[in-house]
């Protein structure tokens, strides 16, 4: 079966969006949303500054959990 795409100006009507971790509504840009061909969108659930700030804690998480010798 045939995935169909759908355009933004066929189904998101909105030009904002939520993101999904800080719930903070932004403009439906890949300014505000990194991109994502996943999504239907085509943009990222999380806003950048909240993946930048996850990615950052992974780090640090990371960095912390290394065993010694």
């Amino acid at each position: 079966m045939k995935r169909v795409r759908f355009t933004e100006s066929s189904v998101f009507k909105s030009s904002d969006k939520i993101c999904s971790r800080c719930k903070e509504t932004k403009p439906r840009t890949a300014e505000f949303f990194g991109t994502n061909k996943a999504k239907d969108d085509g943009l990222s659930d999380y806003c950048k500054p909240c993946v930048r700030e996850n990615s950052r804690d992974a780090r640090r998480k990371r960095a912390n959990d290394v065993p010694s010798d």
